[in-house]
């Protein structure tokens, strides 16, 4: 079996949805830069990024359930921050 690091997002994806807690925190330390930096050129506020990012990977995890391979990873979570960015 290879290691977790060594899965591309929709295998990781796929073992998290199975239950596999660790699988879904190698997404979160594989994405969460590029996350914050998206959220802080939509926003221009760190503070409020940095809070906003936390909620994204919460509600990714909350919602991974519903996630679909027609897109990727980044490209799901990236909705997701767009819809919790505050207007």
């Amino acid at each position: 079996m290879r290691g977790l690091d060594e899965r591309d997002d929709l295998q990781l994806v796929h073992a998290a949805q199975h239950g596999e807690a660790e699988a879904f925190n190698v997404l979160v330390l594989r994405h969460r830069r590029t996350v914050y930096h998206t959220i802080v050129g939509l926003l221009g506020d760190a503070e409020d990024a940095e809070d906003i990012c936390q909620d994204v990977f919460i509600k990714a995890y909350e919602s991974l359930g519903s996630f679909r391979a027609g897109s990727s990873f980044y490209t799901w979570i990236y909705r997701i921050a767009i819809q919790l960015k505050p207007e």
